[in-house]
């Protein structure tokens, strides 16, 4: 429960979900030390033991994670930790996690938040499969400001830095953002730095918007790739429940 109470996720949206006032009141009643609030349900509280079985239960060894879904991996392994201590067996695997180099994506709108599928505002988002000129018109309309030369501050200029992380996930020469700010758009403006970016995401994303229309156009192929998957994930998860059991005396 502790855990689960410190979850940062868990606060943010706990606290956005209530009244300044209702907040104080939480965070200060030795009866509610986990910060349930009036709009905040188990559901929201209780999703990272969900997502921690979904990855123990299929001995994942390694996981891809955004920095914000780092947290939830730490609780991952930390249970898994636990119950191979207290039953004196290393029979769940710890995984590790993955981290990229551009371990978050901000929004094109509000480039201090996090860029999200679930966002209001779609503006704000780019979707693997957007056509190219929603894609050059999401750039072309993403926040910056007026100061005319380019470099990285994410601190100062969070539109703009937001733009050359971008430009950066998607460099072939894995540079980073103020290397590409120096190097690329130096002596260039805002404009610039939206319309290079806009292409650069356009043709990386082309082949991949492609190869899903493909996939997206033979349900039986689909299909056939799900059922594989769902034999292999049975077998493994079958294996983990079935030695879980054993162990703890489960079998009648």
């Amino acid at each position: 429960m502790g855990s689960l109470g410190r979850m940062t996720q868990w606060k943010t949206k706990a606290s956005s979900n209530n009244t300044a006032s209702q907040a104080d009141n939480i965070s200060s009643d030795p009866l509610n030390p986990y910060g349930f609030g009036i709009n905040a349900d188990l559901g929201l509280y209780a999703y990272p033991v969900l997502q921690a079985a979904d990855i123990l239960l299929y001995q994942a060894t390694h996981v891809p994670v955004g920095e914000d879904q780092a947290q939830h991996l730490e609780l991952s392994r930390l249970l898994a930790k636990r119950f191979n201590s207290k039953f004196k067996a290393d029979l769940i695997e710890i995984p590790q996690t993955l981290l990229t180099p551009t371990k978050r994506v901000m929004s094109l709108k509000e480039p201090t938040k996090k860029m999200s599928k679930s966002d209001s505002n779609h503006k704000s988002t780019i979707f693997m499969t957007d056509d190219p000129d929603v894609i050059k018109s999401k750039i072309s309309k993403a926040t910056t400001d007026s100061i005319k030369e380019i470099y990285y501050d994410p601190d100062s200029r969070p539109g703009v830095s937001n733009l050359l992380e971008i430009y950066s996930a998607f460099d072939s020469k894995s540079r980073s953002p103020s290397e590409i700010a120096e190097t690329v758009f130096k002596g260039l403006n805002n404009q610039n730095l939206k319309m290079a970016t806009t292409d650069l995401i356009v043709s990386t994303l082309g082949p991949i918007k492609q190869e899903f229309n493909r996939i997206k156009s033979d349900p039986e192929y689909v299909f056939k790739v799900l059922e594989k998957g769902e034999e292999k994930a049975k077998s493994v998860s079958s294996t983990t429940l079935n030695s879980v059991k054993k162990l703890l005396g489960l079998y009648y």
